[in-house]
């Protein structure tokens, strides 16, 4: 397997824009899963601009992962969300030509050291219980459900799951 490369996109920047667009482009099967419709021709810029009420912008960080040229998927994290010492994991996504290949596991180990960087003893993420092929992973990555909870726009429930960060991916 070819190592990836990780960037950090900036939402100012229409290559990094286009490149988050083709993410979302190239993985219908996510939209459809979670929310039963394609992916927005606007799917970058609500990524690059969705925070919550009470982080600011300079807690946000959308990555990129290429391999050589090409971008292969994306990530969204949050620094310190819900609370102070968790990392909220917004999406962690690949192009669907590039999964199943233990890209999205290299990418969490990149996760991982921003989040120890950034002193955070927890990662959490939420998934729609529709997107089961996500579920698998997040567990397999030992992440575990804390609760759940309706959210409005998607087919099923969000599981929020969280993994402490004293333990490294197998």
């Amino acid at each position: 397997m070819n190592r990836i490369a990780i960037r950090v996109l900036n939402g100012e920047d229409r290559r990094d824009c286009r490149d988050l667009q083709t993410v979302f482009d190239e993985s219908p099967g996510y939209s459809y899963a979670v929310s039963g419709k394609p992916p927005s021709p606007t799917s970058a810029e609500e990524t690059f601009a969705a925070l919550p009420p009470h982080n600011h912008k300079a807690d946000k960080y959308v990555f990129g992962f290429y391999l050589e040229n090409t971008v292969i998927g994306c990530a969204d994290l949050i620094r310190d969300y819900p609370k102070l010492g968790i990392t909220w994991i917004g999406l962690l996504l690949f192009s669907e030509k590039h999964q199943g290949k233990s890209y999205g596991q290299a990418a969490l180990s990149g996760i991982i050291d921003t989040a120890v960087k950034w002193e955070s003893k927890f990662l959490r993420l939420a998934v729609i219980d529709t997107n089961s092929r996500a579920l698998k992973f997040w567990e397999r990555q030992q992440f575990f459900p804390i609760y759940t909870k309706v959210v409005d726009g998607f087919l099923g429930k969000a599981i929020v799951m969280e993994r402490a960060l004293t333990t490294r991916c197998s």
